[in-house]
């Protein structure tokens, strides 16, 4: 071997050497300079600080500071977790932490204890307003909104931000909002104004507060929200909500309390039996408890990891939801390494690069799983005769029956149930969807990215090819799973956009029941997050 490569080779090992040793040094956190920091209290960024970086709390004898030294790779981990735990609060554009070796040096302590450093922290704050527009689909009627979204960020300086938010619905007429009624029917119940609604609206006031009362790593959540859900096509009802909801967010889940007012109104003419008799007020008191690791690259177009979600709401009944996700790349194609090499970069026309980037470009196989329950409590806890079913019936599961509006629908954009329409599958009356107590989903997708220029791979254009099947049914009709569960195909293009995720997809509804709602043939959807 040539010596000239020797040296070569021989350099970069002598620099990883150099920067092992140089992380393996033994330093000690002097003190903290914070700069930029005007409208946030500083006592409220020291303490994330103090919590991230400090290995412990302050020593006073020189043992007691030998034990406070820590390695400058050590360090930096600490500097790293000091970052984005500032960058949860949204309240910076940029967080800079630089670590230095202190000017100081405290008096009674060796040298040779550890290197004194300082950390100069660096702060951009970010504006004391914010304005959104946007889009997004409701999960809880699938209908897609434009949205309007305001706050104020960082108010009082220790975090707390304000946010408003409206949301008018399309509907089959355009958006909703298309006079002052829309915003009227928000802010007071009118029975007239309520009765004009033909797409669902809705207000919200919403506070946030990271790292609340010294508590790391978590964020406490209040809201308000007046809504008005169009439910007239799939179950001939609309329904009027006021609901509020505090919660707090920790590393192992979210709590949280719920208490809703909801009016079940304007039942159209034609709607079934089973929907005009829960017409009228009700009040829902619940206990949430939510848990969900995401470790996805992109929510829209995810390439790797995987995806869990599980939800459990106690009322008079148990609600529980699990949902998981797994995606990986397959092989990804083979290019010549001699074609692929160039003396010159502009050798390569663009359609070669485009050529070599698909060849490059992986097949992403993604499997997903949903499932939710309705188990009513009282069925266990209270055995007697006297209690008599929401529908009639003797005691059991009918007289704690849960309410339309707490029951479960999938189809269409709601849970990505691609071929059937919005609420389109599982128990109905009538022709009106009336949700089940237990339900399954399960999809296979296949994706194949298309970069074909420059448009397509900002757009993210990829081909994608899945099936879903799955199943939603009343505990009374459970004899039935093994017949009744449904099955659908399909192949198309999906974009990404910075509003979400749209499909061009043609569906086959390869097996239904009677009363289904499908949409079969070519189909455009609009989803907030990828689903297989």
């Amino acid at each position: 071997m040539a010596p000239g490569r020797d040296q070569a080779g021989q350099a970069p090992r002598d620099l990883n050497g150099s920067l092992r040793d140089i992380l393996r040094e033994t330093v000690r956190l002097q003190q903290i300079i914070i700069r930029g920091a005007e409208r946030t209290q500083l006592d409220y960024v020291q303490n994330i600080l103090d919590a991230s970086l400090s290995p412990g709390p302050s020593a006073s004898s020189e043992s007691e500071k030998a034990d406070d030294a820590l390695t400058l790779e050590q360090l930096l981990d600490r500097a790293s977790l000091a970052t984005e735990r500032l960058r949860q609060t949204e309240c910076f554009r940029a967080v800079d932490i630089l670590i230095d070796e202190s000017a100081q040096t405290e008096s009674g302590v060796a040298n040779t204890i550890a290197l004194p450093c300082e950390a100069v922290v660096t702060f951009r704050e970010a504006p004391p307003f914010s304005l959104r527009v946007g889009a997004s689909t409701d999960t809880r009627t699938g209908e897609t909104s434009l949205e309007l979204d305001g706050g104020l960020i960082n108010f009082t300086g220790a975090g707390d931000s304000l946010h408003c938010q409206l949301g008018a619905g399309l509907g089959a007429s355009g958006i909703a909002i298309t006079s002052l009624s829309g915003l009227a029917a928000l802010v007071h119940p009118n029975r007239y104004l309520f009765s004009k609604q033909t797409a669902s609206n809705r207000l919200s006031f919403g506070w946030r507060k990271p790292h609340p009362w010294g508590l790391l790593d978590t964020l406490a959540t209040a809201s308000f929200e007046s809504a008005l859900l169009n439910r007239l096509d799939t179950s001939s009802y609309s329904e009027f909500q006021r609901s509020f909801e505090a919660g707090i967010q920790t590393p192992v889940g979210r709590f949280a309390y719920e208490c809703s007012w909801r009016e079940l109104g304007q039942v159209a003419p034609h709607a079934s039996m089973k929907v005009r008799e829960q017409a009228g007020h009700s009040v829902k008191s619940s206990i949430k408890y939510a848990w969900m690791q995401d470790s996805r690259d992109d929510s829209l177009a995810p390439l790797v990891s995987s995806r869990g979600l599980a939800a459990i709401q106690r009322l008079v009944f148990l609600r529980s939801e699990v949902s998981w996700q797994w995606h990986a790349p397959l092989a990804a194609g083979h290019v010549d390494e001699e074609a692929s090499v160039a003396d010159e970069p502009n050798e390569v026309s663009a359609d070669t690069q485009a050529m070599m980037a698909s060849a490059r470009s992986p097949l992403i196989f993604s499997i997903g799983a949903q499932a939710g329950i309705i188990v009513p409590l009282q069925r266990f806890l209270i055995r007697s005769s006297k209690h008599k079913g929401e529908y009639g019936g003797s005691s059991g599961y009918g007289a704690f029956r849960p309410r339309i509006c707490d029951r479960f629908f999938i189809g269409g954009s709601m849970n990505t149930f691609r071929g059937f329409r919005n609420r389109g599958l599982g128990p109905s009356a009538d022709g009106d969807a009336i949700g089940g107590d237990v339900y399954y989903k399960l999809g296979i997708h296949l994706g194949v990215p298309m970069p074909i220029n420059a448009l397509a791979r900002s757009l993210g254009l990829q081909f994608h090819t899945f099936c879903t099947a799955g199943d939603c049914r009343e505990w009374s009709d459970v004899v039935s799973w093994r017949h009744g569960w449904r099955l659908s195909a399909g192949l198309g293009l999906a974009f990404c956009t910075s509003l979400g995720r749209l499909e061009l997809n043609w569906v086959r509804a390869l097996r239904r029941s009677a009363g289904d709602r499908f949409d079969e043939g070519f189909s455009i959807s609009f989803f907030q997050t990828f689903s297989p």
